[in-house]
């Protein structure tokens, strides 16, 4: 061969088809060309149409630079709350890119099923936050789909088919940049103190109150404040990299695509979401199933290259995580140089391996199944090569085991003076995130009985001088594993428990009480934001969520049976969309990438809130929007420039509207928070107004004019008052009804509404002990403020909280956790008790109740 044709065949990709703009090789191995990819022909198709020529000069990498800057801006603010602001910003956008020709070629050529589903499912969502009990919480959920929506209406429109490639590269590197920040944050801290300073100072934004760092010894928390999200957003980033690189027609090309997949690929591992890496191994498999089956091996060899790369980077980045000083900044270097690393490893190996073996299949084949064994044997032996530990100072090592019920002493080699924490799990505690100790002590000498309802035992080790610990096992038992020595610390610190997790186990719980939300509103559900006020009305114990952490219930909770079905369209015809195209012979690159992205959206939804929060919405629909844009057909009937011209209007009218409603919610929050601030006058109408002009937090302000015009002389402010206080009341929210219980019903001495409020508000509220305190130390500060207007009818009003009580007993009577009262409330409801079982009045039951 020619030095020509070696250096030709360098430069060469290892699949055929490519994106426009990249150099595709000759698949016999002669000099690259530049070769447009253009969708397959396809039966079916409508009469050509191009695309109408770009008016712009600015080159298409200048656009989508530009284009990704506003993206990284838009899910910066998502995820740092405010997505309300982010949704009328993008609505404004969204209104001035629907004009010119581009627009309406897309929107004549590009309305297809999923496109129309993912209409369908924002109508529902619009509807749902209007219809919803919780308007400040829907104002919020809503903001997060608009934006999203604007984001995908954007690329649908303005996106053309030739630019896919740059596209996936815009989403694939703000997906990184925020992998790089959050890898940042878990230690140098450089680059994520300067982005949380601008965006919570210049912005608003609320970065600094979120955990954005690192869970000691188990993982980086990343800057959207959650491992779990931060995971399945960089999965999508992951998959469009493996595209980038693998379509890539030069080394420079490629070394940049292999940045990408490299600084995704290690903050996707160090944020190790178990949930996430579980979804994303089954959404590998769907990527190689789509893949052609001459072009599986070299993608396979690509995945294996980055794995490897990524575990050895993951060692040495897990000594810079925490730390200061110069070990900081080796997580950050390990992101950086272990791109090169994987760049080198796939132009100088995987690249002429996969090229020599790609004509040859049944070699090829047997290398796969030897890498696969390999990665077979390294997960057993990961799981198995154990050895001794060094605790350094401070530091508490967390071991799990699965003992047999039983007596049990500590048995090995160790020196210093280690302390011990046993800990026992048992069901109910592990979805309750309780447990019981066992023992608590220096570990020489330590026994413990491990009950018999028991599902894992905890140890946790710690010296505060440091120790070395060689062996240890359970007297009769098994033995506890302490330094893997083929796993990086966080990932081995992580799977503790992992036979019986209690974040999954817990997750079960979660899906009973959406389903439980659900059954209250089957039909059309109980709005946006219903199962974070809802949540505590259905708990068998109390926690704290917003979210079901499974999309599927969490739609049908809130939206019902019509929002499921749009969910489902969506996905759904995504999936059908790109297996048709397969069908038909297509052989885009691009289109087995967005076949596992959307296997990973699809998947993480049933297990993870990822779809429920507003950065991974945006980049979620951004992959829709790349589906439709590149493999999409228009539904025929909606092709005409009439149904074009109408489209644009109702996207239009609707971007308009809903930003207006936003804009009205958070500029009334605003105001109102200036009221309360003393810095803006009220009036007599004031409150008024702001329930006006906020169609989500009405009930704010209404209950602000309840409470303090109730007794006004105005008759006009009073009988206001009056009808808000109805108006909130209709809400049934345990917060607005306790509010008029203790400063409207309590001070005029309207005892049987103060006590009817109280029960309807209650259930709401249900799961959190301080609902049912509150309420009863009301009923006394009712008794002790007023005693003559209760002591003329202390039987009835015994009669009422006692009945409450009884709502608390039939309450609790199927709960895990029981709600509690305090000491002066059980005293209260024993001198109540008294009264009713002697029938005392009058002095007798002043008395009896120690108002005497």
């Amino acid at each position: 061969m020619s030095k020509k044709q070696t250096k030709a065949s360098r430069k060469r990709p290892d699949v055929s088809p490519t994106a426009p703009g990249t150099e595709a090789a000759a698949p016999d191995g002669g000099e690259a060309r530049t070769a447009p990819v253009r969708p397959s022909p396809a039966p079916g198709r409508p009469p050509a149409d191009p695309e109408p020529p770009l008016r712009i000069g600015w080159s298409a990498p200048l656009r989508y630079a530009i284009l990704g800057v506003l993206l990284f801006l838009v899910i910066a603010l998502q995820a740092g709350g405010n997505d309300r602001a982010a949704a009328v910003g993008m609505s404004l956008v969204l209104i001035a890119c629907v004009f010119g020709r581009m627009p309406q070629w897309s929107l004549r050529h590009r309305l297809s099923i999923p496109v129309l589903a993912v209409f369908a499912y924002l109508l529902l969502n619009s509807a749902a936050g209007l219809y919803s009990r919780f308007g400040s919480f829907a104002a919020g959920e809503f903001g997060k789909i608009l934006c999203a929506f604007c984001v995908f209406c954007v690329v649908l429109l303005r996106a053309r088919r030739g630019e896919a490639r740059y596209l996936a590269a815009m989403a694939s590197a703000v997906s990184a940049v925020f992998g790089l920040i959050s890898i940042d944050g878990s230690s140098l801290k450089l680059l994520s103190s300067a982005f949380i300073r601008v965006m919570d100072g210049a912005l608003g934004c609320y970065y600094a109150s979120l955990s954005t760092g690192y869970e000691s010894g188990i993982r980086v928390t990343g800057i959207f404040g959650n491992a779990n999200v931060l995971a399945g957003f960089l999965a999508l980033g992951v998959f469009l990299a493996l595209y980038l690189v693998r379509t890539a027609g030069s080394r420079r090309a490629r070394l940049g695509g292999c940045m990408l997949l490299f600084v995704n690929s290690l903050s996707f591992l160090l944020a190790f979401s178990m949930g996430a890496i579980g979804m994303f191994a089954v959404a590998v498999l769907f990527y190689l199933l789509a893949e052609r089956k001459g072009l599986r091996f070299s993608l396979f060899l690509l995945m294996v290259e980055t794995a490897a790369v990524a575990l050895l980077m993951a060692f040495l980045s897990f000594a810079g995580l925490g730390k200061t000083g110069a070990m900081a900044a080796l997580p950050v270097c390990a992101a950086l140089l272990g791109g090169v690393l994987l760049w080198a490893l796939h132009e100088f190996v995987g690249l002429p391996l996969s090229q020599r073996l790609s004509a040859h299949g049944r070699t090829a084949g047997l290398v796969v199944a030897g890498l696969a064994g390999l990665l077979c044997v390294y997960a057993v032996l990961a799981f198995n090569v154990t050895g001794g530990y060094a605790l350094s100072p401070g530091e508490t090592l967390r071991r799990s085991v699965y003992p047999a019920p039983g007596d049990y002493t500590l048995e090995g080699d160790w020196s210093g003076g280690v302390q011990l924490t046993v800990e026992s799990q048992n069901k109910t505690e592990t979805i309750m995130h309780t447990s019981t100790v066992l023992y608590r002590g220096p570990l020489d000498g330590a026994a413990f009985t491990v009950p018999e309802d028991s599902t894992v035992v905890y140890l946790d080790l710690s010296a505060q001088d440091g120790a070395a610990l060689e062996r240890l096992s359970l007297s009769g038992g098994p033995s506890v594993k302490l330094g893997y020595r083929l796993l990086p610390g966080f990932a081995a610190n992580r799977l503790q428990g992992l036979w019986a997790n209690q974040n999954a186990i817990q997750r079960t719980e979660f899906f009973r009480d959406g389903l439980r939300i659900y059954a209250q509103s089957p039909v059309i559900g109980n709005g946006l934001g219903s199962v974070e006020g809802l949540v505590t009305s259905v708990q068998s114990f109390y926690y704290e969520s917003k979210y079901v952490h499974n999309h599927y219930i969490q739609v049908l909770a809130e939206m019902g049976i019509p929002g499921l079905l749009a969910f489902l369209a969506i996905l759904g015809s995504a999936a059908v969309t790109l297996w048709k195209r397969r069908r038909e012979g297509e052989e885009d690159a691009l289109l087995p990438a967005l076949c596992a992205c959307l296997a990973m959206a699809a998947l993480h939804a049933a297990a993870e809130a990822v779809w429920s929060l507003g950065q991974y919405q945006t980049m979620a629909l951004l992959v829709l929007a790349m589906i439709a844009v590149c493999f999409g057909r228009p539904v025929t009937r909606l092709t005409s420039k009439t149904a074009a011209l109408a489209s644009s209007a109702l996207l239009c009218l609707f971007s308009a509207v809903f930003a207006w409603l936003l804009y009205g919610n958070l500029t009334a929050e605003r105001a109102y928070a200036e009221i309360q601030a003393g810095t803006r006058i009220q009036d007599a109408y004031s409150m008024t107004n702001l329930a006006r002009r906020d169609r989500y937090g009405w009930a704010q302000y209404k209950l602000d004019m309840a409470v303090n015009a109730a007794s006004s002389p105005v008759e006009e402010f009073a009988q206001t008052a009056a009808s808000y206080a109805q108006d909130c009341r209709k809400l049934r929210v345990h917060s607005i009804n306790f509010s008029l219980e203790r400063y409207v019903y309590l001070s005029q001495g309207r005892y049987e509404e103060l006590f009817t409020a109280s029960r309807e508000g209650i259930p709401q509220k249900a799961s959190v002990s301080r609902t049912w305190q509150e309420e009863f130390s009301l009923y006394e500060e009712a008794l002790r403020s007023d005693p003559e207007g209760v002591l003329d009818d202390i039987q009835w009003f015994a009669d009422q909280v006692l009945q409450t009580e009884q709502m608390m007993h039939d309450y609790n009577a199927d709960r895990m956790e029981p709600v509690t009262l305090t000491g002066d409330n059980l005293a209260f409801l024993e001198r109540i008790q008294a009264v009713k079982a002697t029938g005392a009045t009058g002095a007798d039951a002043a008395a009896l109740l120690g108002l005497t």
